[in-house]
């Protein structure tokens, strides 16, 4: 019989096992080829086609589940390739082959969907809803992988088609619309160029909006802005040339103007802007020439004249017109650099405010309205707010007074606004140390705890005295036994000879032998009783029947839970003698409070110490002055600082109502007083007056 004939049994025999572990379709690969053995009975045969219909319908079965489980998660390219091979496996199961046909309808038409949203853009442009359907198909992508190729490909397009219509918008001159255009670009794309043509574009439109509200500078900034985010843009760079020619052109218009009206100042300001930003444009270079010179000295005759003013109400604006003389010809005047100090002294002179500073104490500490005093002085002289503010010491104050003909009494609210004005003091801080107050409590009411210490010795029995006496004793016994048992052995022996000697006994020697070998044992563990006994006295010899023992005793201890506290209160108001304006009272109310706990401690009572560290009542009580003194100084410095912002208001009202003489006094009183060069009311104070005299004061208040 050939070997082929019993092949098939390997594979029924894999098959089998293949099946008992569930593996259904490896079980039919292998009776599939058992079947097409040669010379398989029909016994046989049957047997394996039977085998073979049950795992095709428990493999139908199980993938069947699987593939219902690809379909529920949206894989619906994976279940229809296991649903086919589940029908294939069973081609009479309705279910199956429903489901399949299910799934097949499914996966085409998506594949339908997916091209229905894409030409929703590309035909129809609407762009947005395409997009929203196309994402939303983006979880059959196991299925489809192309759909997120389709989608990348669809943010593409529509980016394209926006920048494209953004870039008729600007050759059309329809800035918002470009603008708005961009933004949906970068809906569909975040490629970094339609980023920055999207920046370039919102100063487009900001430069368009300030043109068309006249405010050509703020047009010109924004356009600069967008042409350094762009500089290639041709649109840029046209809308640019249009806006300079226009803006240049009502610049000449206006300084023309300004030069027939004989406001020199105003008509420089205008040429210089005009040969800043578009040199050669008509006869400007000559018309600056001419105006700057006729500035000049009408210019310093103006300032002539404030200077000689008693009431120095315009010494600022003189100071403008000194310092543009000497920054444009200061070799005409010799005498330009002293006219400019002098000026500049005067100004400060007007800007300077006087002040009387009081304190009482009604506090119960000692000598505490001096020391506020004295705290709020030194910091004034380091404030940069009040630069121009000047405390004046009691005996300026006495003199001021006794000149006026006024007594202290002039000094307080009430008289104060009787009397609307008191020349050469513009105000009077009037403060009030009400509450300076710091106590420690918790020293007389100690809570306790409890430490065990060592008090003393005494002496005890000794527990391994009384172990050494129990091994003594048992030693002995222990050689009792042992002399016992060899006394024993050693008349067991001397019977056992005589019993030998009456009787003849072939094993009378071994007998003997095994006596006296019985005897040895015996003798040796007498001797190492003895020795037991030995170690067990010399043990007790050296252990001391009583040991020193500890006495220990419970200590009970002071713990004081200390606490400082501490309250200051300080009132002040501002009177302002000038406008008779009292300022609203000022009431600082510092508390703090520390704690700490302490342990005298003792070593010899086992109590570890816990020092105090509280400061001091001295040092408690200066940090918490210190405290209310920083608030009592943010208080004076918000009152007091309020003298440059008054210029400010007043210079801001006076160019809203276009006096311009008012405008530019009260700015350069602002900027020569202002706290901060680097506020932006700064700056819009020097623009203005670069506007109008064509002078940049801000480098020189600094």
């Amino acid at each position: 019989m050939s070997t082929n004939s019993y092949a098939w049994k390997k594979e029924y025999k894999s098959a089998k096992k293949f099946m008992k572990a569930g593996a259904y379709e490896q079980a039919i690969e292998q009776i599939e080829s058992a079947l097409a053995s040669p010379k398989l009975s029909e016994s046989n045969s049957e047997t394996l086609n039977e085998m073979l219909k049950e795992s095709q319908l428990k493999a139908a079965e199980g993938l069947f589940h699987r593939g219902k489980k690809y379909a529920e998660n949206n894989e619906v390219s994976k279940a229809a390739e296991i649903l086919e091979r589940v029908v294939s496996y069973d081609p009479t199961n309705a279910e199956y082959k429903r489901y399949l046909v299910d799934v097949r309808t499914k996966l085409g038409g998506i594949q339908q969907k997916v091209n229905a949203a894409y030409d929703k853009g590309a035909k129809d442009l609407r762009w947005e809803e395409g997009l929203a359907e196309l994402e939303s198909y983006r979880k059959y992508e196991s299925s489809f992988p192309e759909i997120a190729e389709r989608i990348n490909a669809f943010k593409d397009e529509a980016a394209q088609y926006f920048l494209s219509q953004s870039d008729g918008h600007l050759v059309e001159q329809k800035y918002s619309p470009a603008y708005q255009s961009i933004e949906q670009a970068l809906r569909f794309s975040d490629q970094q160029g339609l980023k920055q043509k999207k920046k370039a574009l919102h100063h487009l439109v900001m430069s368009e909006e300030a043109w068309k509200d006249g405010r050509y500078l703020k047009a010109y900034e924004e356009i600069m802005k967008g042409l350094e985010i762009q500089p290639d843009q041709p649109e840029l760079g046209a809308f640019q040339s249009r806006l300079l020619e226009e803006w240049c052109g009502i610049l000449y218009n206006e300084a023309v103007q300004a030069q027939n009206d004989g406001r020199y100042a105003a008509a420089k300001a205008k040429l210089t802007q005009l040969s800043q930003y578009k040199p050669g444009f008509l006869n400007t270079e000559d018309m600056l020439l001419e105006v700057s010179s006729t500035l000049a000295t009408d210019s310093y005759d103006k300032a002539e004249q404030f200077m000689n003013s008693e009431n120095r109400e315009k010494i600022g604006s003189a100071l403008a017109h000194f310092l543009l003389v000497q920054e444009e010809h200061s070799n005409l005047y010799p005498d330009i650099d002293q006219k400019v100090d002098e000026a500049k002294r005067l100004l400060q002179k007007e800007l300077e405010f006087r002040v009387a500073l009081d304190f009482e104490n009604s506090s119960a500490e000692p000598g505490a309205g001096g020391l506020v005093k004295e705290q709020i002085l030194n910091r004034m002289k380091k404030e940069k707010a009040l630069k121009h503010l000047t405390i004046l010491d009691r005996e300026s104050i006495d003199d001021i007074l006794r000149e006026q003909g006024l007594g202290q009494g002039f000094l307080d609210e009430t008289t104060a606004v009787a009397v609307k004005k008191i020349k050469g003091i513009q105000a009077g801080i009037r403060g009030e140390v009400i509450k300076v107050d710091v106590k420690e409590t918790g020293r007389d009411r100690p809570s306790y705890g409890s430490s065990r210490y060592v008090s003393g010795k005494r002496y005890v029995p000794n527990p391994a005295y009384q172990q050494a006496q129990a091994r003594v004793q048992a030693a002995q016994q222990n050689v009792l036994q042992a002399q016992s048992d060899l006394n024993r052995q050693q008349q067991q022996n001397n019977q056992q000879m005589q019993m030998n000697q009456n009787s003849n006994n072939q094993y009378a020697g071994l007998i003997a032998g095994l006596g006296q070998l019985g005897s040895a044992f015996s003798e040796g563990a007498l001797n190492g009783a003895k020795r037991d006994l030995s170690d067990a006295q010399l043990d007790l010899a050296n252990t001391p029947p009583q040991i020193e023992e500890d006495i220990m005793s419970d200590y009970r201890y002071e713990i004081f839970d200390l606490k400082l506290q501490g309250e200051v209160v300080i009132s002040l108001k501002v009177i302002n003698y000038t406008t008779s304006e009292i300022s609203e009272v000022h009431t600082i109310r510092k508390r703090k409070e520390v704690t700490d706990r302490y342990i005298p401690g003792d070593p010899g009572k086992n109590v570890r110490s816990d020092p105090i560290e509280l400061p001091t009542m001295d040092e408690f009580k200066s940090t918490l002055m210190n405290d209310a003194l920083e608030e009592v100084f943010t208080s004076l410095v918000s009152e007091l600082g309020s003298a440059a912002e008054s210029y400010y208001t007043a210079a801001k009202k006076a160019a809203d109502m276009g006096i311009e003489d008012d405008a530019v006094e009260y700015y350069m009183r602002y900027m020569y007083s202002a706290p901060d060069l680097g506020d932006p009311k700064v700056m819009e104070a020097n623009e203005y007056i670069y506007d109008h005299l064509g002078l940049r004061i801000l480098r020189r208040a600094s």
